[in-house]
């Protein structure tokens, strides 16, 4: 073999590791909520030009400069999107010394960003605006009715506010569960259904399945390191310092997202729809009938 020949080679490999480690990053980001994102479209794409690629190594000259056009291609198409998304989570990324720093406040829901989360703050909204923004479907309708005989029992006890943040308030078509706390000052516990106090373990484990919920009492800091902070990559599936990553800078591990702060202040609708577990497909049909009545 020519040392020309071994230099091409040498470059297409290069340019193969290379598009091999940004495909591992972004196929380990978590739980994108957009599945349909140009980023991810790009990275498909890529994906499919890179399947069966070392077959197809010869020592073709013609055959080298096809393949690396492929990659020089696929390359262009995926590093714009992959710059962005990246940048755009540096911009919000999570800094551990601003936990305790009080974030900012909007009276109703702002629109999500281009990756389908809230930004950074608390928006504060009424239950109408919340279902209007997040209960559209039929899956996510049944979801916030759980939510709201929760919200009704809380309120029913004294409680003045919770929040509500996770995937359920982002874009995401099929949330699997609503993530919520609540402020527990001035409640008289006594009048909660158990199932909704942690206090009481026996009955709280319940709660996820018969409200579809998940969550309790909590503190500020609780709310702001759990419920403001959300993972951008699963970081010990892959390694964030690859050299072959250095062109895309510092990448955040995790990210500051907003949360929704409902005033229960105001009056609750009825939550006429709700169905204790029926917000679980594969269980809701398996419901005794009494439940349906």
């Amino acid at each position: 073999m020519t040392n020309s020949l071994e230099q091409k080679l040498d470059l297409l490999f290069s340019k193969y590791e290379k598009l091999q480690a940004s495909l591992c990053l972004v196929n380990n980001i978590r739980d994108p909520v957009i599945t349909d994102s140009p980023l991810l479209l790009a990275t498909a794409q890529a994906r499919s030009t890179i399947n069966g690629f070392l077959s197809r190594i010869s020592e073709d000259d013609d055959e080298i400069k096809k393949l690396s056009l492929l990659l020089d291609e696929a390359w262009d198409q995926l590093m714009p999107c992959l710059l962005a998304f990246v940048e755009r989570q540096q911009l919000a990324a999570f800094d551990q010394a601003s936990i305790d720093q009080d974030c900012e406040h909007f009276q109703g829901i702002l629109p999500l960003d281009e990756d389908g989360l809230l930004p950074r703050g608390m928006h504060h909204a009424g239950w109408s605006e919340f279902t209007a923004r997040f209960g559209q479907t039929d899956r996510r309708h049944r979801q916030t009715q759980g939510l709201l005989a929760a919200l009704i029992s809380l309120q029913n006890a004294g409680c003045k506010r919770a929040y509500v943040g996770g995937s359920f308030v982002t874009a995401k078509e099929n949330p699997n569960d609503i993530d919520y706390i609540f402020e527990p000052q001035g409640m008289d516990m006594s009048k909660l259904e158990p199932m909704l106090d942690r206090n009481n373990y026996s009955a709280n484990r319940n709660a996820r399945g018969y409200y579809g919920i998940d969550g309790g009492a909590a503190d500020i800091k609780y709310l702001r390191l759990n419920r403001q902070q959300r993972t951008i990559f699963d970081c010990e599936l892959i390694d964030l310092d690859d050299t072959r990553l250095a062109h895309l800078g510092p990448i955040p591990r995790s990210r500051f997202v907003g949360i929704i702060a409902l005033d229960l202040g105001q009056p609750l609708p009825e939550a006429k729809d709700f169905l204790p577990y029926c917000m679980w497909d594969n269980a809701a049909a398996s419901m005794p009938d009494r439940l349906h009545n």
